[in-house]
């Protein structure tokens, strides 16, 4: 977890201890600030939990995996000051594959070993291949793209996304940017034909959510949920993982939740 500031979650977990379930967190090193208290309590309640490795410029991943049958792969950290106006996604996986990958590269991250992390059926991570394979989701689009991202930044993506345009591709944006940050992203982007819907308030209604959807109605439609950004280090310096998936009511949920997002935004012209 990057960020880990909700009480009723540690409780619950020192809860699941106190019954004889092992617990174990890995919490981001450079979110102490954030992360202390929940650190400070974890030790305190039979939890084993340490800081994430060094390897990684962050360890930005937001998952729980229960049990070996099921984990949950999200864009949101567990921080319940968020929950009511951030805009996030949450997939709970039961490919046995799939949680099988990420059981192991959580194993060797906590012990801090090295591993090179499994795919299982659909699983997307940073810094193995993330770039990549958002990229070829983007790039096999025929007929259109829902994208939601918090943060811009990265060429690659960005070019991709303007190729995606002009090859006939309805491209849509629903962003976040803050204080401006993102406006030359989205001025390139916007002149490429990619049309932009975005927030700007850091109290208000935020878009955090980390989204492709590709080709939504059609029979090769598939949606990418994860917690990486549209950044270089998210995509090849940080801990990250995701996946993609061709699950028909996930991606009537997205479309939906999307369709809102972007009309109530603020359309970039």
């Amino acid at each position: 977890m990057y960020e880990f500031s909700d009480i009723t979650a540690e409780h619950d977990l020192g809860a699941a201890a106190k019954r004889g379930v092992q617990v174990r967190v890995i919490l981001d090193r450079k979110e102490k600030r954030v992360n202390s208290a929940a650190y400070s309590y974890f030790r305190s309640h039979d939890i084993k939990v340490t800081w994430s490795s060094p390897d990684y410029t962050y360890t930005h991943q937001k998952t729980v995996t229960a049990d070996g049958s099921a984990a949950i792969i999200m864009s949101a950290n567990l921080t319940n000051k968020y929950y009511a106006t951030s805009r996030d996604f949450l997939v709970t996986d039961t490919s046995q594959s799939d949680v099988a990958a990420i059981t192991a590269v959580f194993d060797a991250d906590f012990a801090r070993h090295s591993v090179q992390p499994g795919h299982g059926s659909d699983l997307v991570w940073s810094p193995t291949d993330s770039q990549d394979q958002l990229i070829g989701l983007i790039n096999g689009a025929r007929k259109s793209l829902r994208i939601y991202s918090e943060e811009m930044g990265d060429a690659t993506v960005e070019k991709a996304l303007i190729a995606a345009a002009k090859r006939g591709v309805d491209v849509q944006v629903c962003g976040e940017n803050e204080d401006g940050e993102y406006d030359d992203d989205f001025s390139d982007l916007h002149r490429g034909g990619v049309r932009i819907s975005y927030y700007s308030s850091s109290e208000g209604f935020y878009i955090h959510g980390k989204v492709i959807e590709a080709d939504y109605g059609t029979s090769h439609a598939r949606v990418f949920i994860g917690s990486e950004n549209f950044s270089n280090t998210s995509l090849n310096q940080n801990r990250e993982l995701g996946l993609i998936t061709s699950n028909h009511a996930v991606m009537s949920a997205i479309a939906s939740t999307f369709a809102a997002d972007f009309r109530n935004g603020k359309l970039w012209s």
